[in-house]
Order: C-alpha cells, then sequence, then structure tokens
C-alpha cells in the first residue's frame, strides 16, 4: 500500500491529440506506454504530472496501465475519462 491513490484524467482534443494527467513518478514512459497502446506516435500523447505527495516507488511503474485505461476509453467513447484507485 502507498501513501496515496493511483489516478489519471484522459481526453482527445480534436486534432486527434491525446492529453493525459497522472499521477505517475514517470511520465516520459507513462507517455511512450499510453502511445504504445493506442497505436499513436509518442508525440502524439502529452503527459502532465502535478504536484503529488510521497509514492515512494509504487508511483513508478504502477500508474501507467491506470492511463493507458484512461486514454484508451477518452479514445473509444471521445469524452474525458477518470480513473481512480
Amino acid at each position: 500500500f502507498y501513501l496515496e491513490t493511483h489516478a489519471a484524467l484522459a481526453l482527445v482534443d480534436e486534432s486527434g491529440q491525446v492529453f493525459v494527467q497522472s499521477s505517475t513518478q514517470h511520465p516520459s514512459e507513462t507517455q511512450e506506454i499510453v502511445a504504445h497502446v493506442l497505436g499513436l506516435h509518442s508525440h502524439e500523447v502529452t503527459v502532465q504530472c502535478l504536484r503529488m505527495g510521497g509514492g515512494f516507488g509504487g508511483k513508478e511503474m504502477q500508474p501507467h496501465g491506470f492511463a493507458a485505461v484512461a486514454a484508451l476509453g477518452a479514445t473509444l467513447t471521445g469524452r474525458p475519462v477518470r480513473v481512480r484507485l
């Protein structure tokens, strides 16, 4: 168990650019994984990580999957998707 929950918010704009806000300690890897899941180039995905509390390594790998799920949902529905666990 870690100190904070995992969360991701994803949306797709009119040009197809994917924006993901994720509680990750490794945004560049999140970007690569989301792009891979969606079949996009990395430059078509923007990942933002706002200030977060202590992760102690728990937010280095685990958030990638949640970010990818949110991005896939946003791509399929055309609406913003938030995942929080």
